[in-house]
């Protein structure tokens, strides 16, 4: 299911009759799994799996969160009418969808298309691509800081990994871990120096779970400094007016992680 976490991701694992040839499984953190691993922790230790593999099993994508939860589970089909926060999920379902396969499809031409004027957005001549024209910038000031603003979801994420791999481990699979960053990840440090904003260079969620993830006896790539090294040479990486990665982007990161796993010894 689209937006799921890693917690939500545990637990469709092991919903899945894994076949003896599989020997691996690589899972890929976002930071947005951070951000609802914390909630979706607490929403399994309150209602076990049954919300999880029911919003996997319904043809739609929602957010994870309480009041998407809400308008979710009043979705139900078998009645002879549908709730309109239903409606409202589907038509934005399908609006997302649209626009993420312009976006994809289209590529650049896909940006003659936006009507700037109407919008909060900028054309950015460093990712090449439609940004805000006001960021907030004051996670990326103090690295303390955005450990101490993130504790929990990075908690909620090394524990949700941890029963990840544990299960795998009942099963003879080895688990590999990569950490994919956000367009905001890779250019903070670009964006804040055009407002003369000083930042600390450096941070990233990948940056903080790798101590973790490696404590758990994992193998563990942080994506974010390759694609940092890139972000101007390799521009576009992500889609026009969203934060996910531009079919460019999808490549540069494919080739990261074929060199992550080719140096596990992972050929196949």
């Amino acid at each position: 299911a689209g937006g799921s976490s890693n917690v939500e991701q545990w637990v469709l694992l092991k919903e899945l009759n894994l076949s003896e040839n599989v020997k691996h499984v690589l899972l890929a953190i976002t930071s947005s799994d951070i951000i609802k691993n914390s909630p979706d922790l607490k929403r399994h230790a309150l209602k076990g799996d049954a919300p999880f593999i029911r919003r996997a099993r319904k043809a739609t994508l929602l957010d994870s969160g309480p009041q998407g939860w809400e308008h979710y589970d009043s979705c139900q089909v078998d009645r002879w009418y549908l709730h309109l926060g239903c409606y409202y999920y589907r038509s934005y379902l399908y609006s997302t969808i649209h626009d993420t396969y312009r976006q994809f499809t289209e590529g650049d031409s896909f940006q003659k298309t936006i009507k700037v004027k109407d919008t909060n957005l900028i054309f950015d001549p460093i990712s090449k691509r439609y940004k805000e024209k006001k960021i907030k910038f004051s996670d990326f000031t103090s690295r303390e800081a955005w450990l101490k603003k993130n504790a929990e979801g990075i908690s909620a994420t090394v524990q949700a990994v941890k029963k990840i791999k544990n299960y795998l481990t009942s099963k003879n699979v080895t688990l590999e871990v990569v950490y994919l960053p956000i367009a905001h990840e890779i250019y903070y440090s670009d964006w804040a120096k055009e407002q003369s904003i000083k930042t600390t260079p450096g941070i990233s969620a990948g940056a903080a779970l790798e101590k973790f993830i490696i404590e758990l006896g994992l193998p563990f790539k942080n994506l974010t400094p390759s694609l940092r090294k890139i972000r101007k040479s390799k521009a576009p990486l992500f889609l026009p007016i969203d934060v996910h990665p531009s079919e460019q982007g999808h490549e540069m990161i494919a080739k990261q992680i074929n060199k992550f796993l080719k140096n596990q010894n992972i050929e196949k």
